[in-house]
């Protein structure tokens, strides 16, 4: 199959409905046994394109965009600035309860997933005031039913992970041609504690939660001058 289909999609689907035939053999008793049931197709990993990625400069673009409505402006300021600095996912974001905020130490707590560690992280100095004003004034102001999430949505309920996505739909006329969300945003700081502030592969996984040292390594940028050097020194080309 993987010489006829090359693409993952097409054997995945197809073992997807072998797996379903098995599932009606059993069910009629024509069948004792699934051979397949745990049978899955791994998905090779592929290199991540770092230049599609955003910098840091592009990213506090973010803070400026218009927003007629007060409250929601807060709360988004607060969305954009757990994705810069602390580099969440959006499930992370929608899961976070009021209690994994302490202003006065100064820290977000992060529960653990199948794919992401937990942890603890600090937060930036900018962004003491911003939590601060969220849990004082615009949280209660858009609090709807009694509910122990930290961000909300505009009806006042914990927000969804589809609801965080939809904040970026009309941002993405800021940065033509090129995918803005937030999976690309936390692929993009990642990509920046490691490049440009030069971290440590374990500093990074500590911060994002990166379960493996491989998973870190995938954003990491060719040094080009480097290479060139190289080259220059083994295989001169005069």
């Amino acid at each position: 199959l993987t010489i006829r289909y090359p693409k993952v999609a097409t054997r995945t689907r197809m073992l997807a409905a072998i797996k379903k035939y098995y599932d009606f053999l059993l069910h009629t008793g024509r069948r004792i046994d699934h051979p397949c049931r745990k049978l899955i197709i791994k998905r090779k990993k592929t290199a991540i394109q770092t230049q599609d990625l955003f910098s840091m400069k592009e990213l506090q673009l973010l803070y400026a965009r218009p927003n007629r409505y007060k409250h929601l402006d807060v709360r988004d300021c607060l969305i954009f600035s757990l994705l810069i600095h602390q580099a969440l996912s959006s499930h992370e974001i929608a899961g976070l309860k009021l209690s994994d905020v302490d202003p006065d130490k100064g820290t977000v707590h992060i529960r653990s997933s199948a794919k992401i560690s937990g942890r603890t992280l600090p937060v930036d100095v900018s962004q003491v005031l911003l939590i601060t004003k969220y849990i004082n004034e615009t949280r209660p102001a858009l609090l709807k039913k009694a509910t122990n999430r930290l961000v909300l949505s505009k009806t006042g309920r914990g927000i969804s992970v589809d609801g965080i996505h939809a904040i970026f739909a009309p941002l993405r006329m800021m940065f033509p041609c090129r995918i803005l969300n937030p999976e690309r945003i936390r692929m993009s700081v990642i990509s920046h504690w490691l490049n440009d502030r030069k971290m440590p592969v374990e500093q990074v996984m500590e911060l994002s939660g990166l379960k493996w040292a491989s998973s870190v390594l995938q954003y990491k940028k060719i040094d080009v001058a480097l290479q060139r050097q190289i080259i220059n020194r083994y295989h001169p080309l005069h």
